[in-house]
């Protein structure tokens, strides 16, 4: 399992601030606030201080 932590997340909610994205098997499991969400002592933790994460935000425009 592996633990994102950052400053920020845009989601359709709004903006929360010190997101924590739990990740299993490449897939998001968990979304919370720091503090607020139990972290397995084995996460591989990922740093992502003055970031702002998206999740769920996929690309799909073209230029022709």
């Amino acid at each position: 399992m592996k633990v994102i932590y950052a400053d920020k997340q845009i989601d359709v909610n709004g903006v929360v601030e010190n997101p924590v994205l739990l990740i299993e098997e490449g897939k998001i499991k968990k979304v919370g606030v720091k503090g607020k969400v139990k972290v397995p002592k084995d996460a591989e933790e990922i740093d992502a201080s003055g970031f702002t994460l998206i999740p769920g935000l996929i690309d799909c425009h073209i230029h022709l």
